[in-house]
């Protein structure tokens, strides 16, 4: 049984049958399952997935919560690069060296990284050799 989440990700939730069971949401108005025992969250709370095969029955858990961003992972290719301090360093944003950081002085640099209104950012400590 495998719970899929409304931000893209799936757990297995135990049971482990799909070929001729049938499966039950004990709360509807939180997760609907599939006939082939996939499950998907409604909205936030907690319920019960059963799944029954012949005389046997098994069941898992489901807690649906919001998807949030956990973190920001950023691709140079595609995001957008600021540097908060321009006198410790500067940030390319040019195609083919998007990302590229230059040290200006020995400090300490802020650099931000920008894609579809997500932020992420790092303190980059500067040393000109």
């Amino acid at each position: 049984m495998e719970g899929l989440y409304s931000n893209g990700t799936s757990r297995n939730l135990g049971g482990g049958m799909s070929n001729g069971a049938a499966w039950k949401s004990s709360a509807t108005n939180i997760a609907i399952v599939s006939n082939n025992g996939n499950a998907h969250c409604v909205t936030e709370g907690t319920g019960t997935i059963t799944a029954t095969y012949m005389t046997f029955s098994d069941l898992g858990t489901i807690t649906c919560t919001a998807a949030i961003v956990a973190r920001i992972q950023v691709t140079p290719l595609y995001a957008t690069w600021i540097s908060l301090n321009k006198t410790a360093a500067i940030v390319s944003n040019a195609d083919g060296s998007r990302g590229l950081t230059t040290a200006l002085s020995v400090s300490t640099a802020f650099i931000e990284a920008n894609f579809q209104g997500q932020k992420g950012a790092a303190t980059l400590p500067v040393a000109i050799l």
